[in-house]
């Protein structure tokens, strides 16, 4: 009885927290814990790359690039209907470019598997001036033999604020004799604009879109 009474004293003895000691809202926990809020402020960044890596679908810390090469997929949307002349590398790579007036580069590059990719190369990323002298030299240098699969895009739009749709008309004999059968195939591309990747590819009957 006597260890009870004790404890009761002790309970009752011991200093209760005044209501000024507790923060009152959540604002006041920064000025309490500086330590937490600054690791809090520094984590921000981080958040946000998250949120637009996941957007974007892209992997982290890309988000910067990918939505450059959206905003170039808009700026330079009706040059990409360039015919597309298809270079094969040693390693059965199909590597290609379209140079717009602007200076952008589009290069694509298309694996045997037909597994595509494209990349915007931006003319601001050269330091040299005028860029525009440049791409013009390295054109009019170029000296490549045709080779096959010369491609078109009949038509092209946007899907939504990601994706380009494009027909695209392949010849992959450009020397056939006159009269023979034209071999062409049409296929509709879903393009990422913001990785690159070329979501779908399926073949179509070829025509206006």
């Amino acid at each position: 009885m006597s260890n009870a009474k004790a404890k009761l004293a002790t309970a009752e003895s011991a200093p209760e927290k005044s209501a000024a000691d507790k923060p009152r809202a959540w604002w006041h926990w920064p000025f309490l814990y500086p330590a937490f809020a600054v690791a809090a402020l520094s984590a921000i960044p981080t958040y946000i790359e998250v949120f637009y890596s996941h957007k974007y679908d892209v992997p982290f810390g890309q988000s910067s690039t990918a939505k450059q090469q959206n905003d170039l997929w808009e700026k330079n949307l009706s040059c990409t209907a360039a015919p597309i002349d298809g270079f094969l590398t040693d390693f059965n790579i199909e590597v290609d470019a379209i140079i717009c007036r602007s200076g952008d580069v589009l290069v694509r590059v298309r694996t045997p598997a037909k597994q595509a990719f494209y990349r915007w190369v931006p003319v601001e990323g050269f330091p040299i001036k005028p860029a525009s002298l440049l791409f013009s030299e390295a054109y009019a240098a170029d000296t490549r033999q045709p080779q096959r699969n010369i491609s078109s895009v009949v038509c092209q739009r946007r899907l939504d604020g990601s994706k380009v749709l494009r027909r695209v008309q392949e010849r992959p004999d450009t020397n056939r004799p006159k009269g023979s059968p034209s071999g062409d195939r049409c296929f509709d591309e879903v393009i990422n604009t913001y990785s690159g990747q070329l979501l779908q590819r399926n073949e179509v009957k070829c025509g206006p879109c």
